[in-house]
């Protein structure tokens, strides 16, 4: 009886942390999508679907589904990224004629 009470609480402790690290993961990626995308706003370049994957993650969160929230906070910063170095690629473009 007292090895299957010790499995259970090592369990639960061990779900607790688990489920922890993922809510800070969701905590820091949240804070970064939320800078890279206001670089991206002020180069002028911010995608439109950018902030509907941050919009995404806010009610993946809220569900419980706390993994489809971090790999919509991904997107949401990969695209933020890439509007970035578009930005600046298309800095002095010109007309090829």
């Amino acid at each position: 009886m007292k090895k299957l009470l010790f499995i259970v609480v090592i369990s639960l402790a061990l779900t607790a942390c688990a489920s922890y690290r993922a809510v800070v993961a969701y905590n820091d990626l949240a804070a970064e999508a939320a800078s890279e995308i206001s670089l991206a706003k002020k180069s002028g370049f911010l995608w439109t679907n950018t902030e509907k994957f941050v919009k995404k993650a806010e009610e993946d969160r809220n569900a419980g589904n706390i993994d489809d929230a971090i790999k919509s906070l991904k997107k949401a910063i990969r695209e933020a990224k890439l509007a970035q170095a578009q930005a600046k690629e298309q800095a002095n473009a010109k007309a090829p004629f």
